[in-house]
């Protein structure tokens, strides 16, 4: 009985068809190579339809010198429970953008200190309501 199996790879050796044992390391060391070079072509293809995924939904990051932002920052306080804490510090003013992903920020109440982040662990700043504002968000909440 034949299989798609057999079909494919050829039909595995009977017990009257016998391997050469001199012939073995060079029929295993052909066998090897084709499925080294079958392997690394898959891998190529992988990287590439990777790279073509990622690159359709990469976006630059909108910020430019001088905006004001919110920095994620996941440092611990020692005694203080994480749940309770924000982790978003702020406002941080860019200085400098490095490149795509990296820029220089500074606090915007210590104008000494200067840190490089990474531009994901950014947000725009927006300014906290005032409590007119809030009553009227409220009172306009069901229009």
């Amino acid at each position: 009985m034949r299989t798609p199996l057999d079909l494919k790879r050829g039909l595995p050796p009977t017990s009257n068809q016998e391997i050469n044992p001199d012939h073995y390391p060079f029929w295993l060391r052909q066998t090897l190579d084709k499925i080294h070079d079958q392997v690394r072509q898959n891998l190529q293809d992988s990287a590439l339809r990777m790279k073509r995924h990622y690159d359709l939904h990469a976006t630059v990051a909108p910020f430019q010198v001088g905006q004001l932002v919110w920095f994620y920052n996941r440092k611990r306080i020692k005694g203080k429970s994480p749940k309770l804490n924000s982790p978003w510090e702020g406002p941080y003013k860019i200085v400098k953008i490095l490149n795509d992903c990296v820029a220089a920020i500074q606090f915007c109440h210590n104008s000494e200190l200067t840190r490089i982040v990474h531009m994901d662990k950014l947000a725009s700043y927006t300014l906290p309501l005032d409590s007119v504002q809030a009553a009227w968000l409220i009172s306009h909440r069901g229009n």
